[in-house]
């Protein structure tokens, strides 16, 4: 209940409405430990996705993954940050700038007629000082699925309403976004 207390006053704190986008920071628990380095073992699982991905047999899927992480960055959902792999190894390694990589991975569903490929970004990593790990949960703030199909019996007209990439309409702020780079290949093979 205390951590929950935490996560909202943080957010209530933090929560602003800029240039049609709500903006917050990340519900960082303030007692954690500083993020350990993680860029090689990110970089290891970018290498495998890409070898993966190699071939043209796998040519569709690759295109599609890598419009999908594009468009992240045309909606503004993502930036470029425009450093060369050795640049981001020696920031990591020299710099006391708190720097997360979050591996990805592309989902794949040919059944929907929207998005037919999307990335899933892994925050926890598999060890206990993970980006997810050092995050509040906050409080439920889903309305109870029962309760909506009640309301649904309650009245003659129910609206409904398909809410397009919800979670990337909301921005984070500047202060916490080094916590959230991720690797990217670019039109000439390089990593970045």
């Amino acid at each position: 209940l205390r951590e929950k207390k935490i996560a909202l006053k943080i957010f209530n704190e933090n929560i602003s409405f800029e240039n049609g986008k709500y903006w917050t920071r990340l519900l960082l628990n303030p007692q954690r430990e500083k993020l350990q380095n993680n860029l090689k073992a990110c970089l290891a699982r970018f290498r495998n996705l890409e070898k993966s991905l190699q071939g043209n047999h796998n040519l569709q899927k690759r295109l599609m993954y890598e419009s999908a992480l594009e468009e992240y960055i045309i909606r503004g959902d993502a930036e470029k940050v425009n450093i060369s792999l050795a640049q981001a190894l020696r920031e990591v390694e020299e710099s006391d700038k708190e720097i997360n990589y979050l591996p990805h991975r592309p989902v794949y569903d040919t059944t929907r007629t929207t998005t037919k490929c999307r990335a899933t970004f892994d925050g926890s990593q598999g060890n206990e000082k993970s980006l997810n790990s050092n995050l509040l949960a906050g409080p439920k703030m889903q309305v109870d699925s029962m309760q909506t199909l009640i309301n649904f019996r309650r009245n003659k007209i129910a609206i409904t309403a398909d809410l397009s990439k919800f979670f990337l309409s909301c921005g984070v702020k500047e202060e916490d976004r080094d916590l959230l780079r991720w690797l990217h290949q670019d039109e000439n093979g390089e990593i970045g």
